[in-house]
């Protein structure tokens, strides 16, 4: 008996760490499409104002926001 319930409770210690290894694979797919998406949006805006933009999605946010100061505009 006290060995069924170990297993029991082993077999569930697994299955909840299953489930929260899909649920961090499925939101880090979910963070990248976003990520991807916000990166489009972001290009079109600059487009859309004249902005020049770069590749780099990192370097993006620096060059709008110097872009915006060198202009003076205010966010």
């Amino acid at each position: 008996m006290k060995h069924e319930l170990r297993q029991q409770k082993l077999l569930q210690k697994q299955k909840d760490e299953e489930m929260k290894n899909k649920q961090r694979h499925e939101i880090y797919a979910l963070n990248n499409v976003m990520k991807k998406l916000e990166h489009t949006h972001f290009k079109q805006f600059c487009d859309s104002v004249g902005i020049k933009h770069r590749d780099n999605t990192e370097t993006n946010t620096a060059t709008f926001n110097e872009s915006i100061l060198s202009q003076n505009l205010i966010i």
